[in-house]
This record gives C-alpha cells, sequence and structure tokens, in this order.
C-alpha cells in the first residue's frame, strides 16, 4: 500500500514498532479470520492495545496473555488439548508456583519470563 514502509530487520530487529505488528495482526483477524466468534473475540481482545503496548516486551507478553485467555475459554470444548504456555517444564524459572497433576503453571511471574 502506499506510504507503508515495508519492515526491515536492521541487526536482527524490525523496524516496525512492535504495536503497530500487533494492530496490523488484529486487523488481518477482523478482515480474513472465517470464524466469526473467534474474529469477534480477537478483536475485543484487543481493544486495549494502545494502552498495553508500549515496548517491545509488551507486545510479547500481550501475545502471551492473548493466547492464553484464547486456550483457556476454548479448553472445555476442544477436542485438543489446550494449555497454557509455557507449561511449566518449558520454562521452570517464570513458574514458581505449578500444579503437580498436569504440569501446568497456575501463576507465571512474568518479570522472569
Amino acid at each position: 500500500a502506499p506510504g507503508i514502509a515495508p519492515p526491515r530487520l536492521v541487526a536482527g530487529r524490525t523496524t516496525v514498532a512492535p504495536h503497530r505488528l500487533l494492530v496490523v495482526t488484529r486487523d488481518f483477524v477482523r478482515e480474513f479470520f472465517s470464524c466469526i466468534e473467534c474474529r469477534d473475540h480477537f478483536v475485543e481482545m484487543a481493544r486495549e492495545l494502545d494502552e498495553a503496548t508500549t515496548s517491545s516486551r509488551e507486545a510479547v507478553l500481550w501475545l502471551w496473555r492473548a493466547h492464553n485467555r484464547v486456550n483457556d475459554r476454548l479448553k472445555s470444548n476442544s477436542p485438543t488439548p489446550k494449555i497454557q504456555y509455557p507449561s511449566a517444564t518449558d520454562c521452570p524459572r517464570c513458574c514458581p508456583t505449578r500444579v503437580e497433576s498436569d504440569a501446568s503453571c497456575e501463576r507465571w511471574d512474568e518479570e522472569r519470563a
């Protein structure tokens, strides 16, 4: 599109602001997801993007929380396991409290993630 510079990688980092990448993702989901319920749920979650993402770290944490919120919402209706990410096994330092029965994380320490 005219006026929109394509992202470039400079020293392993993108030149596009993390918030902008999330906005593009939200807009893509809004325009192209065929599941209306999924689309509407994601767009509703993404209303908080402007306040929640002012740095790369906040953008990654927003995506992490959004992923886990969706998995939590879908877990009772899914034929495949919907686990919270990461598992306690995948990130023991960011999961100080784990549920022993399934190795899931009860609460994450986002500062250590």
